[in-house]
């Protein structure tokens, strides 16, 4: 009977540490990933970003990163259960910080290689490295 219990509890254990992998662990991650995503294509762009008179190929390439990336941080912080628990402990960034990060990168998105939005292209730029936390 021992070894059936030995048995039963380490497939329990197994099986709870798969869902906390699966829901919890992997999500944080894929996000994290994501905020890198950001954090390397903001800086990596910013020269098209915080420029006018760039190439039309340059500015239609950019601006396509910086949408596919808004939409990416916000469905891969939805991804993750209990994120309001998890900002409480300071683990995740904030839900609100999110959504404005998204729109920031819209606006980027939007606005990027139009000429007299520089300036304010370079702020949004340090808006999103203050919300979402980046080292650029």
């Amino acid at each position: 009977m021992e070894i059936f219990w030995t048995v039963v509890s380490g497939t329990s254990i197994y099986v709870l540490g798969q869902v906390v992998q699966t829901f919890f662990i992997k999500p944080i991650n894929d996000f994290k990933i994501t905020l890198g995503e950001i954090s390397h294509k903001v800086k990596f762009h910013s020269n098209i970003i915080t420029n006018s008179g760039v190439s039309e190929d340059r500015i239609v390439w950019s601006s396509g990163d910086m949408r596919d990336l808004s939409c990416q941080l916000e469905s891969k912080y939805l991804a993750i259960p209990w994120s309001y628990f998890f900002s409480i402990l300071g683990l995740l960034i904030k839900r609100e910080d999110v959504r404005e990060s998204s729109v920031l990168l819209i606006r980027l998105s939007n606005s990027t290689g139009m000429k007299g939005d520089e300036i304010i292209n370079s702020e949004t730029i340090d808006k999103l490295k203050k919300r979402l936390k980046l080292i650029l």
